[in-house]
């Protein structure tokens, strides 16, 4: 691998491959209104078990999720206005080559880097010497700017206090490699410090996706079949991704498929024993909440990972494991003069709802790339993300999920068919103090928006077990939505084979991938280790604090 092959960005503009023909007439603007004002849920930050929460994912792999997604895809031409005339294109590698974090290298971009030219720099948080941040501009007399923005690979990998924080762990990560690397009593001739980091880092990182973050967000008999097909008979398991379309992002996974991890953010998060705010509001200040863009306040750090990600070595969190209740107990509050707990947060459902804040987005966030959009209501201030997504989606023509899903259904022994029918179409509603499923626009039940699909394809086994006994299709409440079936999602047989085809496609056609490591590579993180190399080995082996805490 060479630094000019895998950069910060690549040599010229590269647009978006289509797996999928465009549709020929955009869905009507009102049926998109509408299903977008059913999709925003208000809701309000709170500590302990929460109807909401997926018990497959924990909260953290919502923003590991976001970093990925930086590593693949940075359209530089367009906002998050859909209406922006200008053309799609991506500016990324279309590898997980981690350029997000790397730049396009020490040579290029010494300013990322420590004078042995292999340790990335960190930085402190500018209220509070003693803990650490991305490193960020710094004031006329060397002091950190109040407003400096963060020196890294990926400005959007400032997006968040939790994204943040993921980007400086992968930083640390990366630098612990390095020592270790460094202290080993024999080298090979032509051993080179920082290519031997990196190549170990995106390993990895790159193994941790394929064996932790998929399986987690995947249903297990969609993966399972479609990896099982591709060891078998490696591309002739692809239907939508052959190597001819590999050097291209496909646009069906950036502006929809992809875009599943927006239905997966919690309206707040609890940072530490001090801490927990919403993730948005829109003053967008970080005094009011966790909008980045802006340096990270020492009250912002995360004080243990365990809030975020499952101990490694419990097997009842390992990925797809299926935990069949929240055991979590609600945490003491500050107000009541006790000191909150380590509790693992789950993510949201992936379902077609979206939490409160994502309907009322910040201009820090909107205006960062350009033009702001209208907000979807006239009480809203901000614009609604759902219905970003909605148009952004309508603007591409992107095919249907039922167009996706009749070519997924070639699949054969690589994966189920999507099972997918019109009462799988519905969308989460209150009914007093209870809960209902009401049926998406008449005009979308047919041929449905590709990122609607996806979501309600998500949610379609809670739909059932609602319209089943004992419930017959009437009110449930909250309790019905903390265990079981009703407190569980994945992606199904058209997102996650998205998903699959995507990163598997770009494993395989990237030489340098560990898809081709030498069979003797052993990832440092997993010595005197079993099971999978989760994002957690990674934490822990970083030496960061993580501790066990479902349940607490």
């Amino acid at each position: 691998m060479t630094e000019t092959s895998h950069g910060s960005v690549g040599t010229h503009f590269e647009s978006f491959s289509r797996l999928v023909p465009a549709r020929r007439v955009p869905y009507a603007e009102a049926d998109l209104l509408a299903i977008a004002r059913a999709m925003d849920r208000p809701d309000t930050p709170g500590d302990g078990p929460d109807a909401e929460e997926n018990l497959y994912v924990p909260a953290g792999y919502t923003y590991l999720g976001q970093f990925v997604d930086h590593d693949l895809t940075l359209d530089t031409t367009s906002n998050l206005n859909p209406d922006s005339p200008s053309p799609t294109t991506n500016l990324r590698t279309p590898s997980l080559d981690l350029d997000c974090l790397y730049g396009s290298g020490p040579a290029d971009q010494t300013f990322l880097y420590e004078s042995d030219g292999a340790t990335l720099r960190i930085g402190r948080t500018f209220d509070d010497a003693s803990k650490d941040d991305l490193l960020r501009n710094t004031t006329p007399g060397g002091g950190v700017d109040p407003h400096g923005r963060a020196i890294i690979g990926d400005k959007r990998n400032d997006e968040n206090s939790i994204v943040c924080q993921i980007q400086l762990a992968m930083i640390k990560f990366h630098n612990a490699v390095v020592a270790e690397l460094h202290g080993e009593h024999h080298h090979p001739p032509g051993f080179n410090l920082f290519k031997s980091a990196r190549q170990e880092v995106q390993w990895s990182y790159q193994r941790m996706i394929v064996e932790d973050y998929l399986k987690r967000i995947i249903e297990a008999d969609v993966y399972d079949r479609f990896f099982a097909s591709w060891a078998d008979k490696a591309d002739e398991a692809y239907v939508l991704y052959p190597p001819q379309s590999r050097h291209l992002i496909p646009l069906e996974f950036a502006a929809a498929a992809y875009r599943f991890g927006h239905s997966m953010v919690r309206v707040g998060y609890r940072l530490n024993t001090q801490t927990a705010l919403p993730v948005f509001d829109f003053k967008g200040e970080a005094a009011h909440s966790l909008t980045g863009f802006q340096p990270l306040p020492g009250s912002h750090v995360i004080d243990d990972w365990g809030r975020f990600f499952p101990a490694a070595d419990n097997q009842v969190l390992w990925p797809g494991v299926l935990i069949p209740k929240n055991i979590g107990q609600p945490q003491v509050k500050l107000s009541d003069g006790g000191r909150p707990a380590v509790r693992l947060q789950f993510a949201y459902k992936i379902d077609p709802n979206l939490t409160g804040p994502l309907g009322d987005l910040p201009l820090r966030i909107t205006g960062f790339d350009g033009g702001v959009p209208a907000p979807l209501t006239p009480e809203n201030k901000g614009p609604a993300l759902s219905l970003l997504n909605l148009r952004r989606g309508n603007k591409f023509l992107l095919a249907s999920g039922q167009r996706v899903a009749a070519r997924c259904g070639a699949a054969g022994d690589a994966g189920p068919p999507s099972d997918m029918t019109i009462a799988d179409l519905q969308i989460r509603q209150p009914a007093g103090d209870q809960w209902t499923f009401s049926p998406f626009p008449a005009g979308l039940q047919h041929s449905t928006p590709l990122w609607l699909f996806i979501l309600a394809e998500a949610q379609r086994k809670i739909v059932r077990a609602w319209t089943g006994a004992p419930s017959n299709g009437q009110p449930v409440a909250e309790e019905f939505f903390l265990e079981g079936e009703g407190a569980v999602t994945q992606l199904g047989p058209v997102g996650g084979r998205l998903l699959l085809e995507t990163f598997f496609g770009l494993l395989d056609a990237d030489t340098s991938s560990y898809f081709y490591a030498p069979s003797t590579w052993q990832p440092l993180v997993m010595k005197g280790k079993i099971g999978p190399l989760t994002f957690s080995r990674m934490l822990e082996w970083t030496g960061l604090p993580l501790s066990d805490a479902f349940g607490v």
